[in-house]
């Protein structure tokens, strides 16, 4: 029998530890058509309204600090041939349902399992281990700690978080500003980077919105770099970002980095960023001292280094962009769903008389 139409007889139930991230639409659609019937849970939680085909709002409660559980109607669960689950122990939801429904087919997806030693955790992680069926993890180290903790590696696929960028290009115009492409948010630090431009001769394009942006302006004017900083509200037309990344000398992040990375090297731009933030998303692994330039607490030798050695900086930037085109194309994203789904149908023709 096909194993395409045998998944297009299938029911899937994606649960979502907050809301629906627009920049996995691609995967949704990949779902969405692959199976005969979709439900996407989620609770608006930092991604606002933004919805898509098959998904389902559900009430959020908060129990304690991060701690929270969103509604999921255990029918759904009864219905489903396959569910997958963002899984975060602190959003209850997504996993408490496995002790419930063990028989199930569980595909877990995020970072790991955490780190935490706590007891409860760790009975929490292995109980866990032994129910799912597959786990989809961002990085390699993660699928290294799941095989660290007993995990067969069988079971496990990688599908670095990344974006659908259509007109992805090594490009090769004359840098013209250091870059920072985001949301204006305490954790990229970027005051530090102002900081440094009052002794640094050259240009900070800041692209973006949010609350911050009004402290980062008081700075400016404060260092008097007036003439060095400009600042643009957010972008996200593909066309347009290319433009902006087209003539960057870098992309900076002083903080945490996230996706920007992503885009960064969608385009051969190096990142900037330190090794020491403890707030960086699984991006930074992507990071190395080949495709990037990467400091402990001296930002600005980072920042000259680029400036003034553009040999150095191109070998980054073609590393940068070698690493986007072998590991972070959106097809790979797929690709490492498509293994779960269909080692699951492996399972179920093997049990088959």
């Amino acid at each position: 029998m096909d194993k395409k139409l045998k998944i297009n007889n299938k029911k899937l139930l994606v649960i979502f530890e907050f809301g629906i991230p627009p920049y996995r639409t691609f995967l949704l659609e990949y779902f969405y058509n692959l199976f005969n019937k979709v439900k996407f849970i989620h609770n608006e939680e930092r991604f606002g309204n933004f919805t898509v085909a098959g998904a389902a709002k559900s009430p959020n409660f908060k129990i304690f600090k991060e701690i929270s559980f969103t509604y999921v109607n255990i029918f759904d669960i009864l219905k489903s041939d396959v569910i997958v689950t963002t899984f975060n122990i602190r959003k209850i939801h997504t996993w408490i349902f496995c002790f419930f429904f063990p028989n199930k087919k569980w595909i877990f997806w995020g970072k790991g399992l955490g780190q935490s030693n706590n007891f409860v955790v760790r009975f929490l992680r292995k109980i866990l281990l032994k129910i799912s069926k597959g786990f989809v993890v961002y990085t390699k180290e993660g699928k290294d700690k799941l095989i660290a903790l007993g995990y067969p590696s069988s079971k496990v696929s990688i599908a670095y978080n990344t974006l659908k960028i259509d007109n992805c290009e090594l490009t090769n115009d004359e840098p013209k500003y250091f870059l920072y492409v985001g949301r204006l948010q305490k954790r990229k630090e970027l005051e530090k980077l102002l900081y440094e431009l009052q002794f640094i001769d050259t240009k900070f394009l800041i692209v973006g919105n949010g609350d911050l942006k009004d402290e980062l302006l008081s700075l400016v004017n404060k260092y008097k770099i007036e003439n060095k900083v400009d600042f643009l509200p957010g972008v996200f037309e593909e066309d347009e970002l290319k433009k902006l990344f087209n003539k960057a000398i870098a992309y900076i992040s002083p903080g945490a980095v996230g996706l920007g990375v992503v885009h960064s090297f969608a385009y051969g731009v190096p990142v900037i960023t330190s090794i020491l933030n403890k707030n960086h998303g699984p991006e930074f692994s992507y990071l190395n001292d080949s495709n990037s330039f990467l400091y402990e607490n001296d930002l600005s030798s980072q920042m000259k280094l680029a400036l003034s050695d553009e040999k150095t900086r191109q070998a980054k930037k073609k590393e940068a962009f070698r690493f986007y085109s072998e590991n972070l194309s959106y097809q790979n994203v797929i690709n490492a769903f498509e293994y779960q789904f269909n080692k699951l149908l492996n399972e179920t023709d093997h049990t088959r008389p």
